[in-house]
């Protein structure tokens, strides 16, 4: 049955199972594909994860068979095999354009119940964001008001690489400065200048606001944004 494993083929046989086929079979090996597919209904979510992330392996990257897969797993009742299927997205995403699909299935998943899936799938938002993609920056400016500060944290780290210019990311990481978590204030204000453009007053003011910060490096860091945010004279 390969759905509800016999007695004595335990988990971590089953998956020892899935790695050795990983070595042996050829991408677009069907009888392969049928097989790993099935223990995407394995009882074992280490299992499901384990073959979800083999199909994408064995298959192309427009394979339907892959996007059903990934389709289901992304709404799987176990965090692990929801976080595995946005990794197996992320491989999606590196080698082709990304399309209308993978980029609301990352999206969807940055509003997900477990922390650890909700930051890796602002990751591979950050990752997949193409030029001034305001939906997506809406949704990653979004996650940094999220409840877990790693998750608040990899949103602004996002926001640093694909937010240049972009007045609702800059009031976004502004709202940031008055974080509870040091750490993510001084990220905050190290974002700032690398997002706002020249002469932006809400950055500035913002800015000036953080030389009371309780953390000195937040007051020092503010200090260099300032100088940096400074209107340029012609």
């Amino acid at each position: 049955d390969e759905v509800s494993a016999p007695s004595g083929f335990r988990t971590h046989e089953r998956v020892q199972r899935l790695e050795t086929l990983s070595r042996v079979a050829q991408r677009g090996d069907d009888s392969a594909i049928e097989a790993v597919s099935a223990r995407l209904r394995d009882a074992s979510d280490e299992v499901r994860g384990a073959a979800l992330m083999l199909l994408t392996e064995l298959t192309d990257m427009d394979d339907e068979r892959l996007l059903r897969s990934l389709a289901v797993c992304l709404e799987d009742e176990s965090a692990h095999v929801r976080r595995v299927a946005v990794l197996a997205l992320s491989v999606l995403a590196g080698p082709c354009e990304p399309n209308e699909w993978l980029v609301s299935a990352a999206s969807a998943r940055t509003r997900d119940e477990v922390p650890h899936v909700r930051g890796a799938a602002v990751e591979l938002l950050a990752q997949m964001v193409k030029g001034n993609d305001s939906q997506a920056l809406a949704t990653l400016s979004a996650r940094l008001h999220d409840d877990d500060v790693h998750v608040r944290r990899a949103a602004l780290k996002a926001l640093s690489v694909v937010a240049e210019g972009d007045d609702i990311a800059v009031l976004a990481v502004c709202l940031c400065l008055h974080d509870s978590d040091d750490h993510m204030r001084f990220l905050a204000i190290e974002v700032l200048p690398r997002i706002a453009q020249a002469g932006n007053w809400t950055a500035i003011v913002s800015a000036v606001d953080c030389f009371n910060d309780d953390d000195v490096s937040v007051r020092l860091l503010a200090l260099e944004a300032v100088v940096q945010l400074a209107p340029k004279e012609d």
